[in-house]
């Protein structure tokens, strides 16, 4: 991003640039709206940008202008750039946040995380030791700083800090997951192993845990448990919760930036924050499917029902022939307690898609709680014939079959979910629950 600011990072030592505004602080009476000029973006890019985030760029600028000492007001530049995808500018405008305020600990964190961005892992590093110096109950700051400590081999810091986020935050597997994998890279896949089997007994919706055991197994020469695992489980690490990341997600201002908060505030559990965004990209863009679907699902969860009902109604009115339409509908109607308008809903969803994976499952759903197993399990059939094996689906379609009497089968139902992973916790409970069914079969009274 080209900005007219020289760029600290890029400077050969940040202990000499730091030293040098220091300097020209404390020695320039009079003038240091001068010499510590906020970063600004070139004419031709601040030109590009649109008219909403031109406008908030200028007005903080200006509020900088009138107080060029209050560190608050550099931090705020730092938020709106780091929004919008500017990292550098926005690295500056931390790094003369706390210039002028040492004291300021979400600015270190900002700045620590940017310098990483930028491919500054020391630089981030000692930035966020001085947000930690300052608060370090905030785990997701030593979560971060874990990360880049093993990526520069400092593997005894890393898990100090590991061990803290697992203290901090001992519900969250992103801790023990990063403890987990220093393990492996120290070459002991059997501590490994412990801590993960140990985390995976209290916690079996750690996807990045079983793939991370599936290597452990592996390296112990386990190999046929090590293959269920690692094609269950994710690759990619998980994260932590983070609110210290909501600033930046409420200045967003445009499109995309807008989208991506709304998202994030989806993410956190925070529908109601997302709503009047994506209210506001509905009413700009009244065809985006993509802004009527997360609008939907952000009011859904906001609990304002009523709001996503005469939404959807009205993309109806326009567009009666959309089947994803019908599939929101039929989503507003069973959170409103509606069975019966969501089963007509669904139905005219699949009625235009018949093979819509998702409508299928929604479809499932809907019938099972109507009462309508036979029906449930059809569109359960469906889901797998139509999505492709997935575990999941195979063990609710066994269950549904179990419930019915087809012993036969659930047990096929079974076989299938085994195949992709037989050490499962919900296909090893599967297993049991029929091998008691068949134990202990139901009277023909019951």
């Amino acid at each position: 991003m080209e900005f007219s600011s020289t760029n600290p990072l890029s400077a050969p030592s940040r202990t000499i640039f730091l030293f040098l505004w220091v300097f020209l602080l404390t020695s320039c009476s009079g003038d240091s709206e001068e010499t510590l000029q906020p970063p600004l973006l070139s004419s031709t890019m601040h030109n590009s940008l649109p008219a909403s985030l031109r406008e908030r760029l200028d007005e903080v600028l200006a509020s900088i202008t009138q107080a060029p000492e209050d560190a608050e007001k550099r931090h705020l530049l730092g938020v709106v750039y780091q929004a919008h995808g500017m990292d550098r500018p926005a690295a500056v405008a931390f790094e003369q946040a706390v210039l002028l305020d040492p004291q300021k600990t979400r600015s270190w964190y900002h700045l620590a995380r940017l310098r990483s961005r930028l491919g500054d892992l020391e630089g981030a590093v000692d930035s966020m030791n001085r947000c930690l110096a300052l608060d370090g109950s905030h785990a997701p700051s030593s979560w971060y700083r874990a990360q880049w400590l093993f990526e520069l081999g400092r593997l005894e810091e890393a898990a100090e800090d590991f061990q803290r986020v697992i203290d901090l935050a001992p519900k969250e597997p992103a801790g023990t997951e990063g403890l987990a994998r220093l393990l492996l890279a120290s070459e002991k896949p059997q501590e490994a192993a412990s801590l993960l089997e140990a985390l995976l007994s209290r916690d079996q919706h750690a996807t990045h845990a079983r793939y991370l055991l599936g290597t452990a197994y592996r390296w112990l020469g386990r190999t046929s448990d090590a293959a269920r695992l690692l094609a269950a489980g994710a690759e990619t690490p998980s994260t932590i919760p983070d609110t210290w990341n909501d600033e930046v997600h409420a200045a967003a201002v445009g499109y995309k930036a807008i989208m991506d908060a709304a998202v994030a505030w989806g993410l956190g559990g925070k529908g109601e924050k997302a709503v009047p965004l994506l209210l506001v990209l509905h009413q700009q863009y009244p065809g985006d499917m993509g802004v009527l679907e997360k609008l939907v699902a952000a009011s859904l969860q906001a609990g304002q029902v009523d709001q996503a009902l005469e939404i959807v109604r009205d993309e109806l009115a326009q567009r009666p022939e959309h089947h994803r339409s019908w599939f929101l509908l039929a989503l507003a109607q069973e959170k409103a307690g509606h069975l019966d308008k969501a089963l007509t809903a669904i139905a005219a969803s699949l009625e235009r898609h018949p093979t819509w994976v998702s409508a299928l499952q929604l479809s499932g759903r809907l019938h099972f709680s109507d009462g309508n197993l036979d029906a449930a399990a059809e569109a359960l059939t469906l889901v797998l014939r139509y999505g492709g094996d997935n575990l999941t689906e195979w063990i609710k379609l066994g269950t549904l079959l179990l419930t019915l009497g087809d012993t036969g089968g659930a047990q096929y139902a079974l076989e299938q979910a085994q195949n992709m992973d037989a050490l499962h916790p919900s296909v090893l409970e599967f297993e049991t629950r029929l091998q008691s069914h068949r134990s202990h079969p139901p009277s023909e009274e019951g």
